[in-house]
């Protein structure tokens, strides 16, 4: 607290609410100045404000939220979740991008992403994208099309990344615990549409408008895939495409 220039801090009187205790040092981190120390310990979460008096008189007032914080982490990198969650999180305009970011409109992108993978393994043919199907193998797995040549940059060698993205994604995670951010609940919303695209329900309710159903992307601004894609629409910094 500064510029309150009291003799004693039984000079000062504070109050607050009931989810927050405090405690006032004795005397004056720096008399001169009205600097005072206030240890401030939260009980439960919610908002309140911490009003100082002196002679009866305001002088000083803070604004407080008390919450639990949370670590955010990403899946093991040995499942489809946590393969697909690094997916849409290294294909997506992050928060870093201002200009361009839309959380609501990335949430939607990873869905139409989502989609696109699922689609791609239901196709009669997959291995027209690229996938192929180990020997032995039964049937084509999303693992086969997330790791198709010349499909997702950096995701052919899957667990193994390229090194530039997996910086990327160690910086998201970071920025999204770090609660001296400014970007940090951007980031960990961020994070968290990603797993929810992710997860085994994440397309439930979801209606793919397409033409013919939505089978690639790239980032906005890229050359077209060519083939037998179509350009469906742009939207949230990709270009998705359709078949013709």
């Amino acid at each position: 607290m500064f510029g309150v220039k009291a003799r004693t801090s039984a000079d000062i009187k504070l109050t607050h609410g009931k989810n927050i205790e405090v405690a006032i040092k004795s005397s004056p981190f720096n008399g001169p100045k009205g600097i005072w120390v206030i240890d401030i310990k939260g009980i439960e979460n919610g908002e309140t404000t911490l009003k100082a008096e002196l002679d009866s008189k305001p002088v000083a007032s803070l604004d407080i939220k008390i919450f639990t914080k949370i670590n955010i982490s990403l899946d093991l990198e040995n499942n489809e979740q946590g393969m697909l969650t690094r997916l849409f999180l290294a294909e997506s305009i992050n928060p870093g991008n201002g200009l361009v970011y839309n959380e609501g409109q990335s949430k939607t992108s990873m869905l139409w992403m989502r989609k696109v993978i699922e689609n791609r393994l239901a196709h009669k043919t997959p291995n027209i994208f690229g996938a192929v199907k180990p020997i032995g193998q039964s049937k084509y797995t999303i693992y086969d099309i997330v790791k198709a040549k010349n499909q997702f940059h950096g995701f052919e060698k899957y667990p193994e990344i390229n090194s530039s993205i997996k910086l990327n994604l160690t910086s998201f995670l970071v920025i999204a615990n770090n609660y001296n951010h400014a970007k940090r609940e951007l980031y960990a919303n961020f994070i968290e549409n990603a797993k929810n695209a992710a997860s085994k329900n994440a397309l439930t309710g979801f209606i793919d408008t397409s033409p013919k159903g939505l089978y690639g992307w790239r980032t906005k601004g890229s050359s077209a895939p060519g083939g037998d894609f179509k350009k469906y629409k742009d939207f949230a910094g990709q270009t998705f495409y359709t078949l013709k």
